[in-house]
């Protein structure tokens, strides 16, 4: 028998929407960027003005804000949000609220090594090229006026000062500066007088539209210095640790505004059934992937992994409906946290992305897959194969497969049955070796 591959014949053929990127999945999953929505949703304001921001670091606030709202490749690292709107600077003056800066991935292309668990997965960190695909949202919401735009995005700082005095225990030293110690050797302790300076920037602001305020807040960093003893008299000048916590507030008020990107992962699950059309995936052809899925669901009812991995192949691409399909077949089936979460998950996706395109009119570039064009499954029952074994076809070439790997026999004549595997490979095998 002339042993042939969908694949390699071209019947397969990549979806490749204009989505698509470079790159594979990393292990049983597929790694997305997908825009987020932002805390608050801004419908009806296509363009904004912001005026020039009184106060201490306000030209700096007003700077990371205009430079925000033009970047289209914001990405919001995983926990970097919490962090930074907790986050306490050490004073080191500008040095400390650089840093912090540098935290909020605004105008940067910054991914936290922080972890979450998406699809049942523990996400890490995804560098940008080892992504494989991309939501087919634009991030460009609000155009940027210098005036008469139809929103206007104002504000003011404020800062805050104390200055807290306390004493800590010391080592009593002498005037040379060595440890004085008692008879046994005990050092004797001391106290020194000591003060924390803590400088507070709030930036209060809003964004108004024809009359009506659309958004408000105050963002707020803290900027601390520690002095003890004769150190006292170093303490960080007040002003310099006013303009360090500045350093960040405009970044996080345009991550509470704007849409960005988040790198996540969409769990799949790895078995040797599905362990072909995951192969097709990750070398780049999904639709092979999600035909061969959809065949291996259909065709054996029972089998958990076709279906779920057929949901998470369809959330990664966006296919929000067919992969709230798929989980609800794969929860009918058996209840599990990746089908449950990837539900969840699905189902909420898809009102959040319909919520941001109403109220942005963003560009939503993803169509479903025309399933009526994948290859007909061939007629006969699947088998899997009881151990490794090969298939002979008619030239005598030969093709390995893993014990497991489910098949469907076309014909069985002479203790011999000729099967095809699910990617189309056909070939003949002892009837022996498969059940």
């Amino acid at each position: 028998m002339h042993t042939r591959s969908l694949v390699a014949a071209g019947i397969l053929t990549a979806l490749a929407p204009a989505t698509a990127i470079a790159g594979k999945p990393l292990g049983a999953g597929v790694a997305v960027r997908q825009v987020q929505a932002p805390t608050t949703i801004v419908s009806g304001v296509p363009s904004l003005g912001v005026p020039k921001i009184p106060g201490v670091g306000g030209d700096q606030i007003r700077k990371e804000i205009l430079a925000g709202l033009a970047d289209t490749e914001r990405q919001v690292g995983m926990g970097t949000m919490r962090d930074a709107a907790s986050g306490v600077i050490q004073a080191g003056a500008m040095v400390g609220g650089q840093m912090l800066a540098s935290k909020l991935p605004v105008g940067r292309k910054v991914v936290s090594t922080a972890t979450e668990t998406v699809g049942g997965l523990a996400a890490g960190a995804v560098e940008e090229d080892k992504l494989q695909l991309d939501d087919g949202l634009r991030l460009d919401v609000f155009k940027v006026q210098p005036t008469g735009g139809a929103g206007t995005l104002s504000g003011e700082t404020k800062v805050s000062k104390s200055d807290e005095d306390y004493e800590r225990e010391v080592d009593l030293k002498d005037k040379d500066g060595n440890v004085v110690k008692d008879e046994n050797g005990v050092p004797l302790k001391t106290t020194e007088a000591c003060t924390r300076r803590s400088v507070t920037t709030s930036f209060t602001w809003s964004l108004v539209a024809s009359g009506d305020s659309k958004a408000a807040g105050t963002q707020s960093h803290t900027s601390v210095d520690d002095r003890c003893g004769a150190d006292r008299k170093n303490l960080t000048n007040a002003d310099s640790m006013a303009k360090s916590a500045a350093y960040g507030l405009g970044n996080e008020v345009v991550l509470e505004l704007m849409p960005s990107w988040k790198v996540l992962r969409v769990g799949l699950r790895r078995n040797k059934v599905t362990g072909i059309p995951l192969e097709a995936n990750k070398a780049g052809d999904a639709f092979a992937a999600m035909c061969m899925l959809d065949h291996l669901q259909g065709g054996l009812p029972s089998d958990l992994a076709s279906a779920l991995s057929l949901a998470g192949l369809y959330e990664a691409h966006g296919h929000h409906d067919l992969a709230i399909a798929a989980y609800t077949e794969a929860e009918r089936r058996k209840s599990t946290k990746l089908g449950r979460t990837g539900l969840e998950r699905t189902t909420a996706r898809k009102a959040e992305v319909a919520q941001m395109v109403s109220a942005y009119g963003l560009t939503w570039k993803v169509t479903d897959p025309d399933l009526t064009t994948c290859p007909a499954r061939p007629e006969g029952r699947f088998a899997v194969a009881k151990k490794k074994l090969e298939l002979t076809g008619g030239s005598g070439s030969a093709v390995k497969v893993d014990k497991g790997t489910p098949m469907i026999v076309l014909s069985e004549a002479g203790g011999n049955a000729e099967v095809a595997l699910i990617d189309g490979q056909q070939g003949t095998v002892s009837a022996k070796l498969i059940k």
